[in-house]
Protein backbone atom coordinates (compact mmCIF):
# COMPACT_ATOMS: atom_id res chain seq x y z
CA UNK A 1 0.00 0.00 0.00
CA UNK A 2 1.18 3.45 -0.87
CA UNK A 3 -0.04 6.59 0.86
CA UNK A 4 0.03 9.97 -0.81
CA UNK A 5 -1.58 13.41 -0.66
CA UNK A 6 -3.90 14.43 -3.51
CA UNK A 7 -5.74 17.60 -4.37
CA UNK A 8 -9.45 16.90 -4.87
CA UNK A 9 -10.71 20.47 -4.90
CA UNK A 10 -14.06 19.57 -6.40
CA UNK A 11 -14.78 17.02 -3.70
CA UNK A 12 -12.76 17.45 -0.53
CA UNK A 13 -9.75 19.67 -1.22
CA UNK A 14 -6.38 18.27 -0.22
CA UNK A 15 -6.82 14.80 1.22
CA UNK A 16 -4.75 11.74 2.10
CA UNK A 17 -5.25 8.71 -0.16
CA UNK A 18 -3.96 5.18 0.08
CA UNK A 19 -3.58 2.97 -2.96
CA UNK A 20 -2.79 -0.50 -4.15
CA UNK A 21 -0.62 -0.60 -7.26
CA UNK A 22 0.82 -3.46 -9.29
CA UNK A 23 3.92 -3.20 -11.48
CA UNK A 24 4.01 -5.57 -14.44
CA UNK A 25 6.43 -6.07 -17.35
CA UNK A 26 5.30 -5.14 -20.85
CA UNK A 27 6.25 -7.14 -23.96
CA UNK A 28 8.78 -4.46 -24.99
CA UNK A 29 10.68 -4.84 -21.69
CA UNK A 30 9.34 -1.67 -20.07
CA UNK A 31 7.16 -1.65 -16.96
CA UNK A 32 3.62 -0.41 -16.40
CA UNK A 33 1.59 0.12 -13.28
CA UNK A 34 -2.05 -0.60 -12.69
CA UNK A 35 -3.92 0.03 -9.53
CA UNK A 36 -6.44 1.99 -7.62
CA UNK A 37 -6.58 4.44 -4.75
CA UNK A 38 -9.06 4.71 -1.95
CA UNK A 39 -9.82 7.68 0.22
CA UNK A 40 -8.61 7.77 3.78
CA UNK A 41 -12.21 8.59 4.79
CA UNK A 42 -13.38 5.67 6.89
CA UNK A 43 -16.86 5.66 8.41
CA UNK A 44 -17.49 4.43 11.93
CA UNK A 45 -18.96 0.94 12.08
CA UNK A 46 -20.06 -1.19 14.99
CA UNK A 47 -18.51 -4.42 13.64
CA UNK A 48 -15.05 -5.26 12.29
CA UNK A 49 -14.55 -4.42 8.60
CA UNK A 50 -11.91 -3.79 5.93
CA UNK A 51 -11.77 -0.64 3.79
CA UNK A 52 -10.92 -2.59 0.65
CA UNK A 53 -9.72 -0.94 -2.53
CA UNK A 54 -8.75 -3.05 -5.52
CA UNK A 55 -7.74 -3.33 -9.13
CA UNK A 56 -8.55 -6.22 -11.46
CA UNK A 57 -8.07 -6.90 -15.13
CA UNK A 58 -7.98 -10.07 -17.19
CA UNK A 59 -4.25 -10.61 -17.60
CA UNK A 60 -3.33 -9.04 -14.28
CA UNK A 61 -5.68 -10.97 -11.98
CA UNK A 62 -6.74 -9.21 -8.79
CA UNK A 63 -4.89 -7.09 -6.25
CA UNK A 64 -6.69 -5.52 -3.33
CA UNK A 65 -6.04 -4.35 0.14
CA UNK A 66 -6.87 -1.88 2.80
CA UNK A 67 -6.96 -0.88 6.41
CA UNK A 68 -8.59 -3.43 8.71
CA UNK A 69 -10.77 -2.24 11.58
CA UNK A 70 -11.32 -4.56 14.53
CA UNK A 71 -8.91 -5.48 17.30
CA UNK A 72 -9.52 -9.23 17.04
CA UNK A 73 -9.13 -9.54 13.25
CA UNK A 74 -6.08 -11.64 12.33
CA UNK A 75 -6.85 -12.51 8.67
CA UNK A 76 -9.04 -11.36 5.79
CA UNK A 77 -10.45 -13.75 3.18
CA UNK A 78 -12.17 -12.87 -0.11
CA UNK A 79 -14.23 -15.48 -1.97
CA UNK A 80 -15.41 -14.41 -5.42
CA UNK A 81 -18.54 -15.72 -7.13
CA UNK A 82 -16.41 -17.86 -9.46
CA UNK A 83 -14.97 -19.65 -6.36
CA UNK A 84 -11.53 -17.99 -6.48
CA UNK A 85 -10.42 -17.46 -2.89
CA UNK A 86 -7.57 -15.33 -1.55
CA UNK A 87 -6.54 -14.69 2.06
CA UNK A 88 -3.94 -12.65 3.96
CA UNK A 89 -2.82 -11.92 7.49
CA UNK A 90 -3.01 -8.43 8.96
CA UNK A 91 0.32 -6.59 8.87
CA UNK A 92 0.66 -3.03 10.16
CA UNK A 93 -3.14 -2.77 10.27
CA UNK A 94 -3.69 -3.72 6.61
CA UNK A 95 -4.39 -6.79 4.49
CA UNK A 96 -3.14 -7.38 0.94
CA UNK A 97 -5.08 -9.81 -1.29
CA UNK A 98 -3.40 -10.92 -4.52
CA UNK A 99 -4.17 -13.58 -7.12
CA UNK A 100 -3.18 -14.07 -10.75
CA UNK A 101 -6.46 -15.93 -11.35
CA UNK A 102 -9.30 -14.17 -13.13
CA UNK A 103 -12.05 -13.22 -10.71
CA UNK A 104 -15.75 -12.54 -11.05
CA UNK A 105 -17.48 -10.00 -8.84
CA UNK A 106 -18.91 -9.64 -6.28
CA UNK A 107 -16.97 -11.16 -3.40
CA UNK A 108 -17.85 -12.27 0.11
CA UNK A 109 -15.30 -10.94 2.59
CA UNK A 110 -14.71 -12.80 5.86
CA UNK A 111 -12.74 -11.33 8.74
CA UNK A 112 -11.17 -14.08 10.83
CA UNK A 113 -9.77 -14.20 14.36
CA UNK A 114 -6.45 -15.88 15.25
CA UNK A 115 -8.20 -19.26 15.49
CA UNK A 116 -9.67 -18.99 11.99
CA UNK A 117 -13.22 -18.33 13.15
CA UNK A 118 -15.28 -15.80 11.20
CA UNK A 119 -16.00 -12.76 13.38
CA UNK A 120 -17.50 -10.52 10.68
CA UNK A 121 -18.60 -10.59 7.04
CA UNK A 122 -19.09 -7.95 4.40
CA UNK A 123 -20.00 -7.87 0.74
CA UNK A 124 -17.57 -6.32 -1.72
CA UNK A 125 -17.92 -4.08 -3.47
CA UNK A 126 -20.57 -2.60 -1.23
CA UNK A 127 -23.75 -1.81 -3.15
CA UNK A 128 -22.90 -4.19 -6.02
CA UNK A 129 -26.54 -4.48 -7.11
CA UNK A 130 -26.93 -0.69 -7.20
CA UNK A 131 -23.66 -0.37 -9.14
CA UNK A 132 -24.93 -2.77 -11.81
CA UNK A 133 -28.28 -1.03 -12.31
CA UNK A 134 -26.90 2.02 -14.21
CA UNK A 135 -24.82 -0.28 -16.44
CA UNK A 136 -27.92 -2.19 -17.49
CA UNK A 137 -29.93 0.99 -17.93
CA UNK A 138 -27.38 2.63 -20.26
CA UNK A 139 -26.42 -0.32 -22.47
CA UNK A 140 -26.58 0.43 -26.18
CA UNK A 141 -29.22 -1.48 -28.09
CA UNK A 142 -27.90 -4.32 -30.24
Amino acid sequence: MLGFDADHRAVAGRTRLEGIFRAHPDPDGSWSASGTATSSWEPERSTPWVNLGASWAGRHGFIGGGRVHGADVARVRARFVNSVEVEDSIDHGSALLVTEEAIALPAAIALLDRHGSVIARQDWPEGWDELQAPTARFRRPT
